[in-house]
């Protein structure tokens, strides 16, 4: 796992493998950027992280559910100190499935939470992949 440095304050994994311990270590590596690069993300640095750890664990768990072995995933975050937005990506090469009804209260709390936490999130399943944008406004007070 590699991080691809870039101009600006900007945080990329490219095609890691979209297994559980990496999904793991890309939260903890999000929460550690973000304490040292977005400042002012203070009280909504863990529901920033718990969000893009919620799309992370979709393509873990269902993006390559068909396979035998894990595809990959790629997470990605912007912050733009001007204008304070924060822009968390995770993009996977699987196939998208349908969020599907379940009894079991545990299940299907994934995208409810990630809508719930974002200031503008964005799901865009594709035939290459789903893509999640997860956008926030540092500049407001988070909404309770």
């Amino acid at each position: 796992m590699t991080n691809t440095p870039t101009e600006g304050l900007q945080l990329t994994y490219s095609d890691v493998s979209a297994d559980p311990m990496a999904a793991t270590q890309l939260r903890q590596l999000l929460a550690e950027w973000l304490a040292e690069h977005v400042p002012n993300a203070g009280d909504r640095a863990d529901a920033i992280t718990l969000a893009a750890y919620e799309a992370l664990a979709n393509a873990v768990e269902h993006a390559y559910a068909d396979r035998d072995s894990p595809g990959t995933m790629t997470l990605r975050a912007t912050y733009h100190p001007a204008d304070q937005q924060l822009h968390v990506t995770v993009q996977d090469q699987g196939r998208w499935q349908e969020p599907t009804p379940t009894t079991n209260r545990l299940r299907g709390r994934g995208i409810p939470l990630m809508q719930a936490l974002a200031d503008h999130p964005r799901i865009k399943p594709g035939p290459d992949g789903t893509i999640v944008n997860l956008e926030w406004n540092l500049a407001q007070p988070a909404e309770d």
